[in-house]
């Protein structure tokens, strides 16, 4: 029995005990009264967002490697053909060609928003832009159902949830695309027969704190987000786009839009592998494979992609990555003038004495002790005319008049 039938069992028991309390005791509530007690409770129940202890364990050993640097990252596309790719869809992102009832259920699944931030604490370290594979050997015959089907796994339906994990470990932190496929199991949004709801994302972008979100259907509006830089070079938004049948899928898909550099989009495809684009009908997008991305150009995107509708995120931790670095370099500074300051306290004031070398010894024309050095006896007399730091003076070799700098070891 998954969770959202059981929410659904305690609402109508609610309502039985409301109805069946009024008529015992003689109280005449109207219908429209009901229903607004019976709506609340459900809005109360659907609030509550289910994070189970296989999530807890998950999220613990991802936190653990992490912090441990190690990176959880797929290193390499999947090994496949085009005929095993047949079997991987998501019908709920092919959204121009969904069977009546199919819309149906897409469209009674929604997100209420009042979540904000509340995921963050699921998140291991952030390791910066981050591919996964719903192919990865790691995860790829786990399941991703809400009916105990055995035929839908991370491999053969779970793009919808790896895109996600995808965009919330570039932008955010961290998160495993079985971590975030569990999640929208046990929390409503992954349909029956139908992929992943459309309502995954805003609950995604709200669940995890985005600073920005935003849904578009415009390819245009769409590239003119994915375009945009931040302080230091890297993609400002990340997209989620769903596909029909075209360049990336035989059914639905969905994928991840990393960036835009000039005309050229990278693409991180969950169910990339290598020869993908080499069938005819896809040859003429002329798409490039390197490592794990795919780059094509924006009109070649546009015109074989089938993209359907674009879920924009801000790359939270990237933006703010400038100010980070910022904030570290003024508590360097700070730090060294610092240390410049407890050095100077230290210093012993010998400006104006006349030292005696101790042993033969070499001074020096720059005041770190480098460039060109004079080699001068021992008894040579030296005058100081200014304390540079704790070890050097800046001193007048009396007998020549030469001005060099010492080390004020060699005093005696």
């Amino acid at each position: 029995m998954n969770d959202k039938f059981k929410k659904k069992i305690v609402i109508i028991v609610l309502f039985l005990i409301t109805t069946i309390t009024g008529i015992i005791c003689g109280i005449y509530l109207p219908n429209s009264k009901i229903n607004d007690n019976i709506q609340q409770v459900q809005t109360e129940l659907i609030k509550e967002i289910i994070v189970s202890e296989e999530i807890q364990s998950e999220v613990a050993d991802t936190k653990n490697a992490v912090e441990n640097g190690g990176k959880v990252e797929t290193k390499e596309i999947a090994k496949s053909t085009i005929k095993e790719e047949e079997e991987v869809t998501d019908e709920g992102a092919d959204e121009s060609s969904l069977e009546a009832d199919a819309l149906v259920e897409q469209e009674n699944i929604s997100y209420d928003g009042d979540n904000a931030g509340k995921g963050l604490n699921l998140l291991g370290k952030w390791q910066g832009l981050t591919y996964y594979s719903q192919a990865d050997s790691r995860w790829a015959s786990k399941l991703y159902t809400s009916t105990n089907n055995h035929s839908q796994t991370m491999k053969s339906s779970a793009c919808g949830p790896t895109s996600a994990a995808m965009i919330v470990s570039s932008a955010k932190g961290a998160i495993l695309p079985t971590t975030m496929a569990r999640l929208f199991v046990d929390n409503g949004y992954r349909t029956a027969n139908s992929g992943t709801a459309w309502a995954a994302y805003p609950f995604t972008a709200d669940y995890f704190g985005f600073k920005e979100y935003h849904k578009t259907s415009d390819f245009n509006k769409a590239m003119d987000y994915l375009k945009q830089k931040n302080a230091i070079g890297t993609s400002k938004y990340y997209i989620i786009c769903s596909c029909g049948s075209g360049l990336f899928t035989t059914g639905g898909h969905y994928i991840v839009l990393a960036s835009l550099d000039g005309n050229t989009i990278q693409v991180f495809d969950p169910y990339l592998y290598n020869g993908k684009f080499n069938t005819a009908s896809r040859r003429n997008a002329n798409v490039e494979v390197k490592g794990t991305s795919a780059y094509v150009s924006k009109e070649n995107f546009k015109k074989y992609a089938n993209a359907n509708s674009f879920w924009i995120f801000s790359n939270d931790k990237g933006n703010e990555q400038k100010k980070e670095e910022k904030k570290k370099e003024t508590k360097k500074t700070q730090t060294k003038k610092t240390e410049k300051k407890k050095e100077k306290t230290k210093i012993k004031n010998t400006v104006g004495k006349k030292k005696t070398l101790k042993k033969n010894c070499y001074l020096y024309k720059k005041k770190n002790l480098s460039g060109k050095k004079y080699t001068y006896l021992k008894n040579t007399r030296v005058k100081v005319l200014k304390n540079i730091s704790t070890k050097v003076d800046y001193v007048k070799a009396l007998a020549t008049g030469r001005k060099a700098y010492i080390n004020n070891k060699y005093y005696k």
